[in-house]
């Protein structure tokens, strides 16, 4: 007989749930910008991360607005105010602004593997707020002193220019100047001197929305967030913060104005510190700026950076932000955070770039550095813990206190409630190597008896997706084991579960590629997902179709794909993509094959680079929505479709399986999965109202 392998435990953790308010969750949980190039899979990546948010930096040189001709000469203070109060008049006509030029840089020049003006456009049709980065640096638009009228007229004119088109076409309202001024690559730039040129670009920035709204009827309101800095943000603040946050008030003509603000959110980076570490910086800061600002009211605290480490620092280490020493560390920095009432923040950064110095690391993505149009291959673990935190920590939630009656070195915890849905969440990190034996009291939320917890997990055996469903007992308590450096979102809802219907499958087709890709599918037992390095001939994907009724959808609490899954040959671990087809493009017929499928690409040969990929129709007719990921013995997996299933018009759902290259130079060859269509293992949807 084998032995049992029993856990071995970190500690052990008691929290009791209350209903005792903290605050609102941050407005904005957003990303740092990477590769956004036209037809590439980016937007579809992007929508499924669940943020809100998107910073985008605005290259200095490459969008200068000045006319050839300028039509004055601007000598001193008299002059700017003159060109700046006919400029504002009429800026779309005015004659300092190459407007024709400017507006083909934004949409149709790409810069590295941006094209600015779709990114944008991308990003607020998916209904995020944009931060626009700007940055007129002392070596582009040089500003000999005070009374250098010119060199300060031409810096404005930048920053004005920028933010009148950003907001009059994509309703852009929050703005930065100058990323990171106190760091060592920021050219040397002195506090006077940085603060000068912000108070030019805040009037400059907050006088082009004001434009925007009265010559398009907008209501947009400035948002200026500043100082951007690096290092260390607290003890920086006497030297950078404190100059801004004291002298708010303070105009560029030396005026003083208590109902104008040059910032109006105080904003750092933190990277590389200990979870508590992030949670002291912004206690601290807090104090700082409230003793600064007495007796006003305190702007609140951005990070529109941070992460576990610095791109620099992961270059020294082996781990990336797949490494189970870290992806839980993302967590427990944004639940410290969360506790100490952060307003705004964006992960640094979406995919994994290049630069100078190889690549960025702390990307969340894979992403194609080589080849138009940039596609993301797949998302690390630190994505998926980014993705688990929006889901359960958007705007417009409270956030509710945990109490402990036991508690344990290195887990974190944070709770919030959504009115709108009626849902609890909790989410928590296990930074240890070891299992945390966890218990919840959950009595203060009145939840019903009979309604169900589901437990999402990211850890080395599961990518996001559900670790648990299960009914709560009668105490309202729950008892589970959270296993090593892994991440739970917990959800509960105070409403009553009335009725939970299963799905069964309707159809089901594996099909091939290569040789294979005019053989009609096959519909046996088990449903094959795999890809090849070498040989498309092994390439197989997995369609699933379900029939909905017509009912109303509104009134759904819950709903998930079931599947049995496991690998084939007995690896280890696979995962595979998921993607919702719209429409009845896929009809399962006698001829349905590789060759007749509307979302798969032809001739794609084997390999395992990211042009080897073989997906077509992402963001379009195909949205990714979760991972399988399967072991060596069968399993079953659920898969959250809530959002998808309330939202979707379909009756007919369709459902693509893939195993694509997730990153340069993936193994896919021994990572192949199948899943069972056995009548006892069938794959069917939960829907629960």
């Amino acid at each position: 007989m084998l032995a049992v392998i029993q856990p071995v435990f970190a500690g052990t953790i008691s929290l009791i749930a209350t209903t005792n308010q903290l605050g609102p969750t941050p407005t904005i949980l957003g990303y740092n910008s990477g590769h956004f190039y036209p037809g590439s899979n980016t937007r579809d990546w992007w929508r499924y991360s669940g943020v809100n948010g998107a910073r985008f930096f605005l290259p200095t040189k490459e969008f200068e607005p000045f006319s050839s001709s300028p039509p004055a000469a601007v000598t001193n203070q008299t002059s700017f105010l003159a060109q700046r109060d006919a400029l504002r008049v009429d800026p779309a006509r005015s004659p300092w602004i190459d407007w024709p030029a400017f507006t083909n840089r934004f949409e149709h020049e790409p810069l590295g593997g941006m094209v600015f003006g779709y990114a944008l456009r991308e990003v607020r049709h998916l209904n995020l707020q944009v931060c626009a980065q700007i940055t007129g640096t002392q070596f582009a638009f040089p500003i000999a002193g005070s009374n250098d009228w010119s060199g300060q007229w031409k810096f404005w004119l930048h920053c004005y220019a920028q933010a009148f088109y950003l907001a009059r076409q994509f309703d852009v309202q929050r703005f930065q100047y100058f990323n990171e001024p106190n760091h060592s690559n920021a050219g040397g730039i002195t506090v006077p001197d940085y603060f000068r040129r912000f108070q030019l670009a805040s009037d400059a920035f907050q006088s082009a929305i004001v434009d925007v709204n009265r010559l398009q009827g907008k209501s947009l309101i400035p948002i200026i967030l500043a100082p951007v800095s690096a290092g260390s943000p607290d003890g920086i603040y006497p030297a950078w913060g404190r100059p801004l946050v004291q002298n708010r008030h303070l105009n560029f003509l030396g005026l003083t104005n208590s109902n104008f603000s040059l910032l109006h959110k105080y904003d750092y980076h933190q990277y590389n510190s200990a979870p508590e570490r992030f949670g002291v910086t912004a206690s601290n800061l807090n104090m700082l700026i409230a003793r600064d600002t007495s007796p006003e009211k305190a702007p609140p605290l951005t990070l529109t950076e941070f992460n576990v480490h610095t791109a620099g620092k992961f270059l020294e280490l082996s781990e990336t932000l797949d490494s189970p020493s870290q992806y839980p560390q993302l967590a427990a920095k944004v639940i410290n955070l969360f506790d100490n009432s952060a307003d705004e923040l964006y992960c640094f950064k979406f995919s994994q770039t290049d630069y100078r110095l190889g690549i960025k690391k702390n990307g969340t993505h894979y992403v194609d550095n080589t080849n138009a149009p940039y596609n993301i291959g797949t998302i690390t673990k630190a994505g998926e813990v980014w993705r688990l935190i929006n889901k359960g920590f958007k705007a417009g939630r409270t956030r509710l206190e945990l109490t402990y009656s036991s508690s344990s070195p290195s887990f974190y915890a944070a709770a919030c409630y959504d009115p709108s849905n009626d849902r609890h969440y909790i989410l928590s990190a296990n930074t240890t190597n070891k299992s945390m034996a966890l218990t919840l009291d959950l009595a203060a939320w009145n939840i019903p008896s009979t309604n169900h917890l589901l437990i999402e997990e990211v850890s080395e055996a599961c990518y996001g997706g559900v670790k648990s469903w299960k009914p709560l007992k009668s105490n309202r308590a729950l008892s589970e084991i959270q296993p090593p450096d892994s991440v739970w979102l917990i959800t509960v809802s105070t409403r009553p579960e009335t009725q939970s219907v299963t799905i069964p499958v309707s159809e089901f087709a594996s099909i091939r590629d290569g040789k294979y890709k005019n053989t009609a599918y096959l519909s046996g037992s088990m449903l094959r997902i795999q890809n090849n390095s070498t040989n498309a001939d092994y390439r197989a994907v997995t369609y699933l179709k379900f029939h909905l009724p017509s009912k109303d959808r509104t009134n759904i609490q819950s709903a998930f794909l079931d599947l049995t899954a496991h690998t084939v040959n007995n690896a280890p671990l696979a995962y595979a993509h998921i993607y919702a087809i719209d429409g009845n493009s896929v009809l399962f017929t006698s001829s349905l094959s590789w060759s007749t499928s509307p979302n798969l690409l032809q001739n794609v040969p084997g390999g395992n680079t990211y042009t080897n990929n073989f997906i077509m129709g992402a963001g379009d007719s195909a949205h990714l929505i979760g991972q399988l990921v399967a072991i060596h013995k069968p399993r079953q997996q659920l898969i959250d479709l809530t959002d998808y299933v309330r939202h979707t018009t379909n009756t007919n759902l369709t459902f693509l399986l893939v195993r694509q290259n997730g990153f340069q130079g993936d193994d896919a060859d021994a990572s192949a999965l199948a899943i069972s269509s056995k009548s006892e293992y069938l794959p069917s949807l939960t829907i629960v109202r």
